[in-house]
């Protein structure tokens, strides 16, 4: 079959799994296109596309076919040597190169300018989110009502994410706003028209059922059950119920009133339980039509701006004659429909279509695709090209993208039905150990046919057919003597998903040093793929503790690494220092490293100034500021003073290098996690520069323009790839490539994508928001919204499973698996354990007890102490302390709009507004600031350290045990080198004095289940009069029932000294946010107290509350969030009040409001 495919004597759809050999059958068939056989003349390059998915695919394969020809040339001479040089201009592209070419070629018949610029990804997504800012900002001014309808049920973040997922669905379906806006309001009425006809079978039903129910009165009338009882108020209070139901616009509570009024047990009676269900069935109908006209129309709200979007977006694209990747799609389309008289022409000249990856086209890519060879059509032509499409289904794995699988399993089954020509499929694997491939074949065959919810979307699902089962395609490796597959039983089935993944993590890292030292691998042979690096540092730890070398694919190219946009700002600064951009940049970076605290304070402090003014000017930091701040800022002088005289007159190269001496950068980027990659980075960075003669400034200007569109370069290689260095990447990052041994780490993560902004829009650009219903506080869901959501989780668990082929057949040698038990195992676990487990290739490894390594580490927490200290029985205070702690977090539905704040940023609020907006705005740290430092410490940013420090013992420590457990704790947190010795040390001492007073001992009698550390709560305060409510976050030191039967709020400081009454309002807030939480249990207003922990004793300041006091607080909050929203709407200070009464003299934040011409 593979000679059959390389002659290309017919069109050819080709499936081809993992390792076999595509790339190279491609190669082949394009070479024997420019050779031309006894059934067709030789093609030249141009007359063949070969169309693949990415520029390096692209690049490999032109590569690939230069040397076969190459080849050729030297060994036939003649043609051969002339078809060398037509291959670099020849239509071997990406998709979008293709469309790229075809519309500067043909665009101007659309009216496009032809010498379009192409805006990548970053660029255009940072001018989609301006342009849907700007959009909504027009619709804020001018009262939309649109927007004013859609912020009565979403928050405007929410509404922004929704209006950029919309517009990016249609473009990738190709449809436009219309259509879809259309296809919506039908969806909808369909549900709003539905109604009058349940109605109508409702009443049906009413009479079947009071039919039924007086048939069966009689022998039910001594002792009627409940079911009976139920039916019949039902049907006394239809009467009543209808007139509501058949209204134009049914009521929604009723609908629903009768729908929970007809649940419950039916009974056995056939009748009865016939007429039961068509009731409740056409009661939902009902509400769903009282539902629709309200998701209807926030439906049509969002296409409204989606429309407006769409046309800014359109017109600043004919502003800069720029086109986004979608639009090369989108006019290429346009253009073929348009001017269909163009097709028999372009099938004249490109004689040959060949397209890679075709599993992840999405629907525009296919339909030009179609366009171009005339699939689906009824007469394509005699002139139709060739065609090769070459895919393999179960490698489908970017629908994030709108990729669509569907598409592929279409045309498989039309080649397979004999129509536009042959269906094959390339059988052998080349990468992977026989035993692997046997085993994939029994793995997938099972997890394939999974699928729970493929009801929903069956057109996502793939099956394993029979042309999809491998055979080997090489001999066994040097790897034949060891297990190819190897399972990690990692131990713990009582962790949350974090302790999980550390004690995983350590057993990995253990296993695969044990592998390095005794030869059986080297590091470099290692990739560790993970379905999404979130959790990755945890790996890298434990990777580190073994001393095993590593690298993480950040996913970035070269000029998109940080070190070398570093380097390249510090370039621009030193050339043009009037640059503040460069020269913040230069500030900010580790090559000078100043904080935020010190670049605001640096132009803030006195009159304003640009950073590069103030640089220039020799303006000093304040003295409150660390003393290696000011040292800092002095080296970034003498650096600017010794390199900026003489910048222009070294070469690119030498400029670089001497920067980076300057800094010690090398040295800082050492000790940082990847610092070998990163220093390898400047290193190339070097070395790139050394190609350029043209002078540094044209050197600079050209590497601005690489940082500005990351071409795509590689990150530099290490040195040690090949035997020193483990990889760790995600899966989408490792398709295409292979490795000696692959280990799949996280298996019980949950599969997914998280939350999604929009569910939808389906094929036809269909979607259904889900309004507030005001009666209940609940979101409503429409039956259209119930089928996208079901159809989006239908997609993704089809997708997971594709996932999880692609990571498996990754390994060439060796598979590894970790197995580590959890609460809830995702779908990978399950289908370890149910599939692989017992299979005859598994080997398995008990790591349990290197994991518990994790678990048996010293017990720094209470729940250690939870079997000697648990009561046998739940005390009084138990299930008050569960509704308390459940309402804390109970989230309510608050009003369009609701301000999120902290408890500090309300204390600076009410201190002054202005404080609030430079703290909430600007990231200013007040505990930085003279007078504003909280408990006395004398440099403020190791205070906040030893306060940290000291929090964390006391969250830790077993209150039982007392000062010797604290003990414990600190040489243990010493041995692990937790933190700096001796900051630790004195954290110790201080915590330790809590352990003198009475309050400490009356814990220690305590069980431990009733006392809560590190408690966050949150306190939800809707607003009032339409105005914004308040959504409060903080978390309590320490809470806990006292003998009283009140409950304590302990709030620990540290530090020299404590003035009690500037702590009044925060415990205030605390205070109130408990109250709320149980009043209405009658709770009894709760007491605070500030454990003060001194250099010598520890002091505790009881406050207390009344009811009074605290309803009071909770109303100040309240009327507080309107103020505190407008002061994070202002874009200047000078548009936020300062505090009534406020005396600048006297005021910490009084050079910076003067310094920005705040009154």
């Amino acid at each position: 079959m593979r000679e059959s495919i390389i002659r290309l004597e017919r069109n050819y759809c080709v499936t081809a799994g993992a390792g076999a050999g595509k790339t190279s059958c491609l190669v082949k068939a394009y070479v024997g296109l420019l050779a031309g056989n006894d059934q067709r003349p030789p093609l030249a390059p141009r007359q063949i596309v070969a169309i693949t998915f990415t520029e390096k695919a692209a690049a490999e394969m032109r590569g690939r076919v230069m040397d076969r020809v190459a080849a050729l040339a030297a060994k036939e001479g003649g043609r051969w040597a002339e078809i060398i040089n037509q291959l670099e201009w020849s239509p071997i592209s990406t998709i979008h190169g293709f469309c790229a070419a075809l519309l500067r070629e043909y665009g101007s018949l659309l009216g496009l300018d032809p010498d379009f610029a192409i805006l990548d990804g970053q660029a255009f997504d940072e001018m989609l989110s301006e342009a849907v800012a700007e959009v909504l900002r027009q619709a804020m001014d001018h009262d939309d009502p649109a927007l004013g309808r859609l912020l009565m049920h979403h928050g405007m973040d929410d509404i922004e994410a929704k209006l950029r997922a919309l517009h990016q669905a249609l473009a990738t379906m190709g449809l436009e706003t219309a259509q879809a806006r259309r296809a919506t309001a039908q969806a909808h009425a369909e549900l709003i028209d539905a109604g009058p006809k349940a109605l109508a079978s409702m009443d049906q039903a009413a009479r079947d059922l009071a039919t039924a129910l007086a048939a069966v009165a009689p022998k039910n009338k001594a002792k009627p059950p409940q079911y009976f009882n139920d039916l019949t108020a039902f049907l006394e209070q239809w009467p009543e119920l209808r007139p509501k139901l058949a209204q134009s616009e049914p009521d929604l509570a009723t609908a629903m009133l009768a729908h929970k009024m007809l649940g419950g047990d039916r009974g056995k009676d056939e009748r009865i339980v016939n007429a039961r269900a068509i009731l409740k069935n056409e009661a939902t109908k009902i509400a769903q039509a009282a539902m629709a006209p309200l998701a209807g129309g926030l439906a049509d709200d969002l296409f409204v701006l989606q429309e407006r979007l769409s046309q800014a977006v359109a017109t600043e694209c004919a502003r800069l004659a720029a086109l986004s990747f979608d639009d090369l799609l989108l006019g290429a389309l346009r253009l073929l429909r348009q001017r269909p008289e163009l097709l028999p022409a372009l099938r004249g000249r490109f004689r040959a279509l060949m397209v890679d990856e075709f599993q992840d086209v999405n629907p525009v890519q296919g339909a030009l695709v179609g366009l171009l060879c005339g699939l689906g059509s009824d007469d394509p032509g005699p002139d139709a090209p060739l065609l090769l499409i070459v895919g393999d289904r179960k490698q489908s794995i970017y629908a994030f993208r709108g990729a669509d699988v569907s598409l592929y399993n279409q045309t498989m089954a039309d080649f397979e039905g004999g129509g536009p020509g042959v269906l094959a499929a390339l059988r052998r694997n080349f990468r992977s150990d026989p035993r692997l491939v046997e085993f994939f074949n029994r793995l997938f065959d099972q997890v394939f046919a999974q699928g729970k919810n493929r009801q929903h979307a069956p057109h996502a699902y793939v099956d394993f057919r029979d042309d999809d089962r491998q055979r080997p395609g090489r001999a066994a490796g040097d790897f034949s003597g060891g297990p190819a597959l190897e399972l990690l039983h990692c131990g713990g089935d009582d962790q949350n998903a974090e302790q999980r993944r550390a004690r995983e993590a350590t057993a990995l890292a253990a296993h695969l040093a044990g592998l390095v030292a005794g030869g059986q691998v080297r590091p470099g042979q290692i990739a560790i793929l993970l379905r999404k690096l979130t959790a990755v540092r945890v790996y890298e730890e434990a990777l580190r503790r073994q001393d095993l070398d590593f690298c993480t694919v950040k996913g970035k190219g070269f000029f998109g690494c940080q070190e070398v946009a570093d380097v390249v700002m510090a370039m621009r600064a030193l050339l043009w220092p009037d640059d503040d951009l460069a020269v913040t940049a230069l500030l900010r970076s580790p090559l000078v490293g100043l904080s935020d605290e010190s670049l605001l304070a640096m132009a803030h402090h006195g009159p304003q100034l640009k950073p590069s003014q103030a640089l220039a000017q020799g303006r000093a930091l304040p003295d409150w500021l660390p003393t290696e701040q000011h040292e800092r800022l002095s080296m970034a002088r003498r650096l600017l003073a010794d390199l900026g005289p003489r910048a222009r007159r070294m070469t690119p190269a030498e400029l670089i290098t001497a920067v980076i001496e300057a800094g010690d950068y090398m040295q800082v980027l050492a000790g940082l996690p990847s610092g070998e990659q990163k220093a390898a980075n400047l290193r190339k960075l070097i070395e790139t520069a050394r190609e350029y003669d043209d002078g540094v400034e044209a050197c600079l200007r050209r590497l601005m323009a690489m940082l500005a569109q990351d071409p795509g370069d590689a990150q530099a290689p290490l040195a040690g790839d090949d035997g020193q260095i483990v990889r760790i990447m995600t899966i989408h990052q490792a398709k295409g490539l292979q490795f000696p041994v692959v280990v799949l780490a996280d298996l019980a993560g949950q599969a997914g994508g998280g939350p999604r902004a929009l569910v939808g829009p389906d094929q036809n650009g269909v979607i259904s928001p889900r309004p507030i219903d005001f009666a209940s506080g609940q979101r409503l869901e429409t039956a259209i919204h119930q089928r996208l959501s079901q159809r989006a989780t239908a997609i993704e668990e089809a997708e997971s499973a594709r996932l999880f082929y692609v990571a498996c057949t990754r390994a060439q040698e060796r598979l590894v698996l970790c197995m580590s038990a959890g609460k809830r195992p995702g779908p990978w676990q399950k289908w370890a354990d149910a599939f692989i487990a017992g299979d005859e290739l598994a080997s398995h490894v008990d790591l349990g007890v290197v994991g518990d390594a994790v678990a048996d580490a010293p017990a720094l927490g209470p729940a250690a102490a939870w079997p000697d200290y648990l009561p046998a029985e739940a005390g009084p205070l138990a299930e008050e302390g569960r509704m308390l702690a459940q309402r804390c977090l109970i989230r309510p539905a608050l009003g369009p709009a609701a301000v999120r704040a902290s408890v500090s940023a309300v204390e600076d609020f009410w201190a002054c507004p202005r404080r609030f907006f430079l703290t909430q705005r600007l990231g200013l740290d007040t505990a930085l600031l003279p007078g504003m430092g909280g408990t006395g410490g004398d440099d403020p940013a190791q205070a906040a350290r030893l306060g940290s420090l000291a929090h964390m013992l006391l969250q830790q420590v077993d209150l039982a045990a007392g000062a010797a457990g604290l003990e414990l704790l600190t040489e243990s947190l010493l041995a692990a080198g937790k933190a700096d010795g001796g900051l630790l040390t004195q954290a110790s001492l201080m915590a330790g004095h809590f352990f003198q007073t009475d309050l400490a001992a009356a814990l220690a009698q305590l069980p431990p289940c009733t006392v809560f550390r590190e408690q966050p709560f949150l306190l939800c305060l809707p607003g009032q009069g339409g105005g914004p409510g308040l959504e409060l976050r903080g978390e309590f030191d320490l809470l806990a029932p006292m003998e009283d039967g009140r409950w304590l709020i302990v709030d620990y400081k540290v530090g020299r000294r404590l003035d009690p009454a500037k702590y009044h309002g925060q415990m205030l807030i605390y205070a109130a946010a408990l109250w709320s939480g149980g009043k209405d249990q009658a709770m009894a207003p709760p007491r605070a107290v500030l454990a003060h922990l001194g250099p010598e004793r520890a002091a505790l300041h009881y406050l207390e509350f009344t009811a009074a006091q605290l309803d009071q607080a909770l109303e100040d909050l309240r009327q507080a969030a309107g103020p505190m929203a407008d002061a994070l709407a202002a874009r200047e200070l000078a548009q936020v009040a300062p505090a009534a009464g406020c005396v600048a003299d006297g005021c910490p934040l009084g050079p910076v409001c003067a310094g920005s011409g705040a009154p």
